[in-house]
């Protein structure tokens, strides 16, 4: 369920301009992520990547309530799970058969 200030907020700015938002607040966490991928595991970069995560999370929920795909996206999410779930288990069998 998404948040009624987040709908608030969503609602004011409009879809065009939350999908800009997103895609920069994406940017900004792709950046914070490949610094940890490199092996950066400081409280300020944690600090950082929570607080970009938590942007992207915002913008995304703006976007689902906008576009009213709330449905679309648990779908999505069930199908790309059980995909993974499926994946992890055929290298389970692989490697030990």
């Amino acid at each position: 369920m998404i948040e009624p200030l987040i709908k608030h907020i969503a609602g004011f700015y409009g879809v065009e301009h939350q999908a800009g938002k997103l895609s920069e607040e994406c940017g900004e966490l792709i950046a914070q992520a490949q610094r940890v991928a490199y092996g950066d595991r400081s409280e300020i970069r944690i600090n950082c990547m929570a607080g970009e995560i938590a942007d992207v999370l915002i913008m995304i929920e703006q976007m689902i309530f906008l576009l009213d795909i709330e449905k679309k996206v648990t779908k999505r999410k069930e199908e790309k799970i059980a995909r993974q779930v499926r994946r992890i288990n055929a290298q389970r069998m692989e490697a030990n058969p």
